[in-house]
């Protein structure tokens, strides 16, 4: 096996709950802060991104500098990410000495 880690069924169960606690509280803080703002402060704008690959479709929107660097981090890491885990997956393949010819 090397010295590959695994993940044990107790923790995957803490991470699942952590998530799912973390989930909870953030529709509780929602709900409280649009129970306690007034209705003229309720005025929402919104918009959004999708990534297809590494193209972001970008949605009813300003483009502010903070936005156009989160999407330019977010399509160097769709690029990066994928060689990066080919690189480690034929360097662990080359270690165990597994042929799949």
């Amino acid at each position: 096996m090397g010295g590959r880690a695994r993940i044990t069924p107790s923790v995957s169960l803490m991470v699942l709950m952590l998530g799912v606690f973390l989930i909870l509280v953030g529709f509780i803080l929602i709900i409280m802060g649009a129970i306690s703002a007034p209705s003229e402060a309720m005025r929402a704008e919104g918009g959004g991104l999708i990534m297809i690959g590494p193209l972001p479709i970008i949605f009813h929107g300003r483009l502010s500098p903070l936005i156009i660097l989160i999407i330019l981090v977010v399509m160097i890491l769709a690029f990066l990410l994928p060689i990066l885990h080919l690189l480690r997956s034929g360097r662990g393949r080359e270690m165990e000495g597994d042929d799949y010819d």
